[in-house]
């Protein structure tokens, strides 16, 4: 078998923020919350959780000011509780790669 996998830095085609949002969302928003934010174009991974935060999404986005919309305008009609914001300063080893 061979199999081949390709690892682009999406900085290249255009996003430079790469966000992870650890989400406290109440039990009955839960699955409609992780829903809509997988359709979204900025989230490449939304995953449920435990613990306080219980789920999260993963995003590109161009700029801070798209990263603040994301956060204002999808974030906020969804019944989300609490948020925190983590901006990838770098990475060594990006998911997926071997």
């Amino acid at each position: 078998m061979l199999r081949t996998h390709a690892v682009i830095d999406p900085r290249l085609l255009g996003p430079a923020i790469d966000a992870n949002l650890w989400l406290e969302v109440p039990p009955a928003h839960l699955h409609a919350a992780g829903e809509a934010l997988a359709a979204h174009p900025h989230t490449h991974a939304v995953v449920a959780t435990t613990g306080p935060a219980n789920l999260v999404a993963s995003l590109y986005c161009p700029d801070l000011h798209a990263l603040y919309d994301f956060t204002a305008h999808v974030l906020g009609p969804l019944g989300i509780a609490r948020v925190e914001t983590n901006v990838i300063a770098g990475t060594v080893k990006p998911v997926g790669a071997p």
